[in-house]
Parts: C-alpha cells; sequence; structure tokens
C-alpha cells in the first residue's frame, strides 16, 4: 500500500514538474517567513526591554516630576509623591510591591570636614530585603542594616576610597560620622 502511493507520488511529480516545483518553492517560502517574522518579534522584544535597561521589566522606580539636576530625584516639585500615591501604585494589577524611600540632601561631617550628600530611607521588615535584591546592594565591609538598628548607616563604595571620600581620609566600619547635626 505504502509502495504504492510512493509509485503514484514520483509519477506524479514526473508527469507535473512545474506544478510540484511551484509547490515546493510555496512550502520553503512559507517557512522562511515565518522563521523570519519569529526573528523579527524576538528582536522587537529585545529592543522594547533594552529602551528600559533592563533584560526584564520587574524593577521600576516612581519619582515625582519637575527639576532635575537641583538636588535629589523629585525634590524640586510643587506637589511631591505621598504615601497614598505608593499605596495606589501597590494596587495596579501586577506589582508585587511599593516601597516609598525618602532621598533628601545632607550634611555630612567627618575628620573636621564638611560636605553635601545625599542620604536615602530604608524601610522596614521584608521591604528592606527586598530592597537590597531589587537594587542589588552588596556590602564590601560590615554588613547589611537590621530593623534594630539605630544611629547606623550604609555609604556608598568612594567613600571607603580617600581620594573620593570628599574628607581626605577613608571611611571604615566603626569610625563615627555626624548627619546633619
Amino acid at each position: 500500500m505504502i509502495k504504492d502511493y510512493t509509485i503514484l507520488a514520483f509519477r506524479n511529480l514526473r508527469r507535473r514538474g512545474l506544478r510540484s516545483y511551484l509547490t515546493l518553492l510555496g512550502i520553503f517560502i512559507g517557512i522562511s517567513v515565518v522563521v523570519a517574522l519569529i526573528g523579527l518579534g524576538d528582536g522587537l522584544r529585545m529592543s522594547v526591554n533594552s529602551q528600559f535597561g533592563v533584560s526584564a521589566t520587574n524593577v521600576l522606580t516612581v519619582q515625582a516630576g519637575g527639576l532635575s539636576g537641583y538636588g535629589p530625584p523629585g525634590s524640586g516639585v510643587v506637589n511631591s509623591l505621598t504615601k497614598k500615591d505608593s499605596d495606589a501604585i501597590e494596587k495596579i494589577s501586577g506589582v508585587e510591591f511599593a516601597i516609598p524611600r525618602n532621598i533628601d540632601s545632607v550634611k555630612i561631617e567627618f575628620n573636621k570636614k564638611l560636605i553635601i550628600g545625599y542620604a536615602g530611607s530604608l524601610p522596614k521588615g521584608q521591604n528592606r530585603e527586598a530592597i537590597y535584591e531589587a537594587l542589588d546592594l552588596t556590602i564590601e565591609s560590615g554588613r547589611n542594616l537590621k530593623d534594630s538598628d539605630t544611629y547606623m548607616v550604609v555609604l556608598g563604595h568612594d567613600s571607603s576610597q580617600k581620594e573620593k571620600s570628599g574628607f581626605d581620609k577613608a571611611i571604615k566600619v566603626g569610625d563615627k560620622l555626624t548627619i546633619q547635626g
């Protein structure tokens, strides 16, 4: 039975050669178009993701609009974001959690020198661990802050380098800083 069908198929290929070749050409073009569209779709997805600057949009920062370059993000606005805004963002479908933070300009004193820098708040509990994970914060020396910590800070990498700290001295774990008096 299969042998008969195979013989019939080859006989038709010989008798109707042009029709057979056009059919094969149509199949090859169809497969090529499908492969090209899949590649184009993947390229478009990667392009959109690269516009966000991350491989996936799993961390999104929202800040109040206004002047930029004159202080911490959102500091030059008339209507700043509130806890109510954070609660509204958290209710959006697809948002796992929203963590409100404050970033402010502060005076920092160390080694009898005073500089102006930025300080950011950290939430308590599980949200603190989520911030460490989402922002990919790693501690070079010392440890992450805990909820029970008071009068302790985590400083950026530049503070451990004498040339970049702004204090003419590297700051080490256990050194005392004065922030905002």
